[in-house]
């Protein structure tokens, strides 16, 4: 790990953490933490920007050279005869729309 400074500079946007993402994590809502460790930990949220996700299309994954992929044992069965519950029509854009960014960042596989 990288030493951390022991006087932290003042915080600089960068290409993930912006200043409104930033102002928008309230770091200290309680007003518990000093000047000096707000701008520490906004050092180090900075130098591990690339592992802060926003959106669906900012999370990565692991590398398949360092984990094996998971497979998840099943027993042979008859699938349900239950229909799933219908979705509300007031939220079916919302819900369509997540469906399809988790299909297009490669979360769920189509069927």
């Amino acid at each position: 790990l990288p030493p951390i400074p022991q006087i932290p500079p003042q915080f600089t946007p960068g290409t993930r953490l912006t200043q409104e993402r930033y102002d928008a994590l309230d770091l200290d809502p309680a007003k518990f933490l000093l000047p000096a460790e707000i701008d520490l930990l906004a050092h180090v949220l900075k130098a591990n920007e690339e592992a802060l996700a926003w959106d669906e299309s900012m999370k990565g994954a692991f590398k398949a050279s360092y984990f094996d992929p998971v497979t998840i044992p099943v027993v042979e069965h008859v699938p349900w005869a239950h229909r799933n519950m219908p979705i509300p029509p007031g939220v079916l854009d919302e819900v369509m729309r997540i469906i399809r960014d988790k299909i297009q960042t490669g979360i769920y596989e189509p069927s």
